[in-house]
């Protein structure tokens, strides 16, 4: 985490193999783009039928749980585009992720990386960096990660977990929402200039970010803002908990303008508008919107939200939340702090969002490499 004029920024994810254990109530978003990879997998092996070795980029890999879920069919279909073809697969993240989870995860018994035609690695390096060698990557994929900016652009007032641009917030001026849209297209055409320097000619790069509808923004984490089509605005329950801690005097005015995360969610038309700025080197497929449920849906929803979603919650955000604490407190005094913010939040999102189902909206691109 790095503390900027504005807020603490942290895009790592809660380690010791808690994002393992409540990230996976994320998969929804996986399967419902399977397919979609599936197709990105067969056009590659058939443009690059001739090759001995594939080499495969999981770019913001966490603690590698939903990684090696997804990671598995990449590999059986490269495996069986050709009977003698080996997969090199490299897993990416920053350098403060939770390695020794990812490790955990690629060793066991289940792990795609038991084939022996398989060969899993791990880098720690920001993907808005260099990654790969130039020309070097038949398929890049990232789920779930593109929605993490390279910094925070600019303050956002009042209680906030993150920015409007992406949720047409009434509270934030057209000045802070344009501000936010600028930098997310900033990262993205030079997340997608970084990669399309090292994909191979015809490679593609799956992309899967949480995102939001162009009229709406279904997510419960974030909200503040009209759910669209005229309806009540969403509630954010972190916001909602933030200021009922504030009002007992337990945290200050200075602490909650840190809690500013880097994150903005993009729609369809956000995403087109940064690939048309490498239109010469990618060529974009496909773009998608999918809105799914949080947790298993098997579960009744009151429990799956207090037994899997709110803990997700804490999963994404619990290092970066700590951090901004951690700037005025003992590491002692941030404990009690923390447990007293979650029993409050958790009767918070209780009250909000009691027996509801919880849906997040996602959107998913595809892009290849021109020759």
């Amino acid at each position: 985490s790095t503390q900027s004029t504005w807020g603490i920024t942290s895009d790592v994810m809660q380690g010791r193999g808690v994002y393992n254990r409540f990230g996976t109530h994320q998969l929804a978003a996986h399967r419902a783009t399977a397919e979609a990879l599936r197709a990105c997998v067969s056009r590659v092996g058939s443009a690059h039928r001739s090759t001995d070795v594939f080499y495969v980029a999981d770019i913001g890999c966490s603690e590698g749980a939903n990684s090696v879920h997804t990671l598995a069919d990449v590999t059986e279909s490269l495996l069986a585009s050709s009977p003698e073809c080996e997969v090199v697969v490299l897993h990416s993240d920053q350098p403060s992720n939770d390695f020794n989870s990812l490790m955990s995860a690629l060793s066991s018994g289940s792990s795609y990386s038991q084939n022996p035609r398989v060969f899993a690695f791990a880098q720690a390096r920001s993907f808005y960096s260099p990654l790969c060698a130039r020309n070097s990557i038949h398929i890049a994929v990232s789920h779930i990660a593109l929605h993490w900016l390279s910094r925070v652009p600019c303050p956002i007032p009042g209680v906030c977990l993150s920015t409007c641009g992406a949720y047409a917030s009434a509270n934030l001026s057209a000045e802070v929402k344009q501000c936010w849209r600028a930098q997310a297209k900033e990262d993205l055409v030079q997340f997608l200039s970084l990669r399309a320097r090292e994909l191979k000619p015809l490679g593609e790069l799956f992309v899967l970010m949480v995102g939001r509808e162009q009229n709406r923004t279904l997510n419960p984490f974030v909200g503040d803002g009209p759910a669209g089509d005229g309806g009540p605005p969403q509630q954010n329950a972190f916001s909602v908990a933030l200021s009922k801690l504030r009002s007992r005097d337990r945290v200050t005015d200075e602490e909650l303008s840190l809690l500013v995360m880097q994150y903005y969610l993009r729609d369809e038309d956000e995403v087109r508008e940064a690939a048309a700025s490498v239109s010469e080197v990618f060529e974009l497929i496909q773009t998608s919107t999918h809105v799914v449920p949080l947790g298993d849906e098997n579960v009744e929803a009151a429990v799956r939200n207090s037994t899997q979603v709110v803990p997700m919650f804490w999963a994404i955000h619990e290092p970066s939340v700590k951090q901004a604490f951690l700037t005025r407190r003992s590491p002692e005094a941030v404990a009690l702090l923390m447990a007293e913010l979650k029993e409050t939040f958790a009767q918070t999102f209780s009250e909000l969002h009691g027996n509801s189902t919880q849906l997040a909206t996602y959107v998913c691109a595809v892009f290849r490499k021109r020759c």
